[in-house]
């Protein structure tokens, strides 16, 4: 099994199963856990992206500081919905509503 280690700034470190990441380029970056390379970087946020979420049904969801959540297709890299969010709290109903497998950056669902 290959993991990813994150350090913070609050002195924590984070182990990792790297499906997909975010940055603060503002992309989100999925990768192949067989070959441990990149497979695709998704842009269209405008801010740095705080937490990334997989669906049981192939699709990503990205949250970002730029207010906003991108629901991709990891197939072909493109953006099929963006969902402006007016309260933090709506990552959470989406995550529940679609069971997504969360991972958040530093371990906080907002952004």
């Amino acid at each position: 099994m290959n993991l990813l280690v994150s350090g913070s700034w609050d002195h924590t470190a984070i182990l990792w199963d790297p499906k997909a990441t975010g940055s603060w380029d503002f992309t989100v970056r999925v990768w192949s856990l067989q070959t441990m390379k990149q497979k695709l970087t998704l842009r269209g946020h405008k801010g740095n992206v705080s937490c990334v979420a997989f669906s049981g049904i192939g699709m990503l969801a990205s949250g970002s500081w730029d207010k906003t959540i991108r629901v991709w297709d990891c197939e072909d890299g493109e953006c099929k919905k963006t969902l402006k969010v007016i309260h933090p709290k709506i990552f959470i109903v989406y995550e529940q509503c679609y069971g997504l497998d969360t991972q958040r950056s530093h371990g906080k669902r907002n952004f």
